[in-house]
């Protein structure tokens, strides 16, 4: 009966398409199949022992198509589930990165995990640097740099941040591209790892790299925060174009507003929103994405061109943030 009643209230709130899509769903996820088509695909791609897997990834945007391997990990059920049933993940995003990645730029790119980005950056661009601190994602990181012979990537097994130091990264059991910094100890929590990892401060590191980066681009699960700030001097007097997954929901309102105008004044006036959502290759990713449009207002923080624009939307939507793209350029 409760099954029924949520059902009810799914129809009425949601209406006839999205049940519809929640009991498919619903019968996806109860009988497996989604388990099933994860398998079968496996079976079929290239293994490194028992648990790394060797995917092709071919992605075609606006007539380019992109074609490299990455080195996946069975256990993984994140990044490399997805890449597994998907050649394309975050597709709104990578499209918008590739149209706005030059030949001649020098990528930077913090929170590599496996190297989907930096892969398909140094497919493009002149020169990546790729910055890792995980140890199991810093090693199919490498990897993948060998089986491709990419001859222009630079890879560094460390944290970025404000300071120069040890700190712990908190790893979630086989969901390694969720890694992040955090205060947490091994006592807190049975479904993550602990790992020690070196953070370099951001100006230091900067001043130790020999080609400048045009861009840079970071997925650092909330961390965008103490990086960008340590950065706020070179970024001054730099012309970096950002590309970032913005973790609203994780800094809140205040340290999202805080970061945005700290940036704002050194110079960043152009801004674009991406919107992706989770699990885009299933009918719940659709979902999802139905709701978030239609009850989050996202239309309103796709049309932002400025930064004014995003702190307005955040300040208004305090209450309901979650995580987004940002493009910014002076």
């Amino acid at each position: 009966m409760r099954k029924l009643s949520k059902l009810w209230n799914i129809l009425r709130k949601y209406g006839l398409k999205d049940t519809f899509c929640y009991i498919m769903e619903y019968i996806l996820i109860k009988f497996r199949i989604y388990d099933l088509v994860y398998l079968v695909k496996s079976k079929f791609l290239k293994t490194i022992g028992s648990r790394k897997i060797v995917k092709n990834i071919k992605i075609s945007v606006d007539k380019r198509k992109l074609y490299f391997k990455m080195i996946l990990d069975k256990l993984d059920k994140g990044l490399s589930r997805e890449l597994i049933l998907s050649s394309i993940r975050e597709a709104s995003f990578t499209r918008f990165f590739i149209n706005n990645i030059h030949k001649n730029d020098i990528v930077l790119d913090i929170g590599s995990n496996k190297g989907y980005f930096a892969f398909i950056a140094a497919l493009i661009a002149n020169h990546v640097i790729a910055v890792e601190p995980v140890k199991e994602n810093f090693y199919d990181l490498i990897c993948g740099v060998n089986i491709n012979d990419f001859r222009n990537i630079d890879v560094y097994k460390l944290a970025i941040g404000g300071e120069n130091k040890n700190i712990k990264v908190v790893i979630p059991r086989n969901h390694y591209n969720w890694a992040k910094v955090s205060e947490i100890s091994s006592e807190d929590c049975e479904d993550v790892l602990l790992e020690e990892v070196e953070m370099r401060n951001f100006e230091s590191f900067w001043e130790n790299i020999k080609s400048k980066p045009t861009v840079l681009r970071m997925d650092v699960e909330g961390f965008e925060y103490q990086i960008l700030m340590s950065a706020l001097r070179i970024l001054e007097k730099e012309n970096v174009r950002i590309f970032m997954e913005f973790h609203a929901n994780e800094l809140g309102p205040t340290k999202s507003v805080e970061l945005l105008k700290a940036l704002h004044s050194i110079g960043y006036r152009k801004v674009k929103a991406i919107i992706n959502f989770v699990n885009e290759y299933t009918l719940l990713g659709r979902l999802i994405e139905r709701r978030i449009r239609k009850y989050g207002n996202v239309s309103e923080l796709e049309s932002c061109e400025d930064i004014p624009c995003v702190i307005k939307y955040i300040l208004t939507n305090a209450n309901r943030l979650f995580a987004f793209h940002l493009y910014l350029e002076k």
